[in-house]
């Protein structure tokens, strides 16, 4: 029994050593890539107005922890938008998505606040929260569109077919399409979020083209 137990506490010791060992291999490999031209990838997240960043990392991964906070300090683009950074938080919880190979006790997420950015050296003319530039257009229209019921719950069965039918939606364009709902549930759908799940839906085919350009004249 004694010799059993001693057995135990020696596999043990030599598993926990092999563990340090490949997490210090991991941390070197990490420590010889350049990230400064490597793609990185994020989540862009929309929730009633408000514009979250997550960019996902291995726990080992310290360089690209630090090119990240590099890289996303100032101002991030997304679906031709430019967004400037109000805030940032560090080494933070890891949001669980599809596209995860492992647990999420592997992940740690770098997480922004954004806001869509006015370019204050533009020559631009301002009309409610749209900024129209001469080369450069970034169009938010927040005017709130009222949507009869019958054409609320069409729009609804429609997206609920969409995503029976389409297994591999981009977790960035599900975010968007479910913030679409969400308000379309609360007759809260106003023309900029219209023109974004519009373009997204356009992307995935099959889709039926009616409830797009249903969705387009609203």
């Amino acid at each position: 029994m004694e010799n059993l137990l001693i057995f135990i506490v020696v596999i043990g010791v030599i598993l926990f050593l092999v563990c340090i060992l490949f997490l210090k291999f991991l941390q070197f490999i990490d420590s010889r890539i350049n990230y400064e031209n490597k793609l990185i990838n994020y989540y862009f997240l929309s929730n009633n107005g408000s514009f979250q960043v997550r960019v996902p990392y291995y726990f080992w991964q310290t360089s690209k922890k630090l090119a990240i906070e590099a890289r996303f300090s100032e101002e991030i683009t997304f679906e031709n938008r430019v967004y400037e950074v109000l805030a940032s938080f560090k080494n933070q919880d890891h949001l669980e998505n599809k596209l995860d190979i492992f647990p999420s006790w592997f992940y740690r997420d770098y997480v922004i606040e954004v806001d869509l950015k006015r370019e204050e050296n533009l020559n631009y003319v301002v009309y409610g929260d749209a900024i129209i530039g001469d080369s450069n257009i970034v169009s938010r229209d927040n005017s709130t569109i009222t949507i009869n019921q019958d054409n609320r719950q069409i729009i609804y069965k429609e997206i609920y077919s969409f995503y029976r039918t389409n297994q591999f939606i981009d977790l960035q364009d599900k975010n968007i399409i479910d913030d679409f709902m969400d308000k379309l549930k609360g007759n809260n759908v106003n023309k900029w979020d219209i023109d974004r799940v519009v373009d997204i839906l356009n992307k995935y085919i099959p889709f039926s083209t009616a409830i797009i350009n249903l969705i387009r004249a609203l």
